[in-house]
């Protein structure tokens, strides 16, 4: 890298997604003498081919002078030591494809082209390295590849070449995609995860939603939300101060909101202060509320008598809807003022196991601070047929 020019423009290929593609756009081809597979092999090969003959057109007016191709090292990386999770969700490579791999890295060769790969690491990794390092030096960059989490690196000199589509991504492209600027699309898959890797984000928190919710919600909405689903008593002075930034900028990331919050809610300890409106904005989207009262009402009809319901409650909304929902089912008779005597409770069918949520212990909680705001309760079904 210390002898890159200003003048030079570095073509990154994703070798990788290259395979896959290759292995699924074609056929299942094998080698006649030993029946080896080579499917995946040949349809990689005319791709790079068809790539480099492209590259050299009159019609690309950005020709390149360096040319690599780039590989995953394994199935796992460090990712894996981090959450234990990650990409869990994915297959195991076909196994026809596992022997084409080597051969596949050797045809790289085979062109005169670098084929690099670094343990530990993904394609994705080494590219986007690469891409800093080359823009340090002044240079230019066409990164190859139809993997949208690579949009994060467009920008002026990188160029990034989607061969799925055959076209060129454009900034409109990023932004109708995650709803906002390359810059900040790493803050958008913050919130709302990948399920491609198996990586989880907010719940109910979508690509556009976690934007779309704080950037065009009314004053009075905003403060609602807050209120309701984060108890939040600054609610109007954080809803109003959204509505006086949106005027000039709207929000594009996490760390928009949260900055704004802490600038009216200074932060006193651990926790940080927008912590509750980042839990409303996360039920808001998620109706998690209405979600919880909607179970509840069909759990009595596939509990079998005998069986427990147990529920685990993250926060005070939550456990107030299981407590209201226990309570009124655990009763035989129900009484109001103006009856003339109790009637039979059409909705009782538990009997409650404790009488009150069991909370964690406080070495629970220094072993595991999740659980500090969770509350169980137990009930148990009884034999007894739920009135519609």
């Amino acid at each position: 890298m210390n002898k890159i020019k200003k003048t030079d423009h570095f073509y990154l290929i994703d070798g990788s997604g290259y395979i896959f593609r290759a292995y699924y756009a074609l056929p299942p081809l094998t080698r006649k003498s030993d029946g080896m597979p080579t499917g995946a092999v040949s349809g990689f090969c005319n791709m790079l081919f068809k790539l480099l003959e492209d590259s050299k057109s009159s019609e690309n007016l950005q020709k390149p002078t360096h040319f690599a191709v780039i590989f995953d090292s394994a199935r796992k990386n460090f990712r894996n030591e981090i959450y234990s999770d990650y990409k869990a969700n994915r297959s195991d490579a076909p196994e026809d494809l596992i022997p084409q791999f080597d051969f596949i890295r050797k045809s790289v060769l085979a062109f005169n082209l670098p084929s690099i790969e670094l343990l530990n690491y993904e394609a994705d990794d080494l590219i986007a390295t690469y891409v800093e390092q080359i823009l340090l030096a002044g240079a230019k960059v066409t990164i190859v590849s139809s993997d949208k989490d690579l949009m994060q690196l467009y920008k002026k000199d990188v160029r990034i070449y989607d061969p799925m589509k055959n076209k060129f991504i454009s900034e409109e492209d990023v932004k109708n995609k995650f709803g906002v600027k390359a810059n900040k699309v790493i803050d958008v898959q913050s919130l709302a995860g990948d399920s491609s890797d198996n990586v989880p984000g907010v719940p109910g928190i979508g690509v556009k939603t976690a934007a779309e919710l704080i950037n065009n919600c009314s004053e009075e909405e905003l403060a609602r939300v807050f209120y309701e689903y984060g108890e939040e008593r600054a609610s109007r002075r954080i809803a109003s101060a959204i509505i006086n930034r949106r005027k000039e900028k709207f929000f594009e990331c996490t760390t928009d909101l949260a900055s704004l919050v802490e600038s009216i809610l200074p932060r006193r300890g651990k926790k940080h202060p927008a912590t509750r409106i980042f839990q409303a904005l996360r039920i808001a989207v998620n109706n998690e509320l209405r979600v919880l009262e909607e179970a509840l009402a069909e759990i009595p009809k596939w509990l079998r008598p005998g069986g427990r319901l147990v529920i685990i409650s993250f926060h005070s909304l939550e456990d107030r809807i299981v407590k209201s929902y226990l309570k009124r089912c655990s009763k035989s008779m129900i009484d109001r003022p103006e009856w003339p005597e109790p009637r039979s409770n059409p909705n009782y069918c538990f009997k409650l196991v404790m009488q009150k949520g069991l909370i964690p212990s406080k070495d629970e909680v220094k072993n595991n601070p999740r659980a500090r705001s969770a509350r169980l309760r137990v009930a148990e079904r009884l034999p007894i047929e739920v009135q519609p």
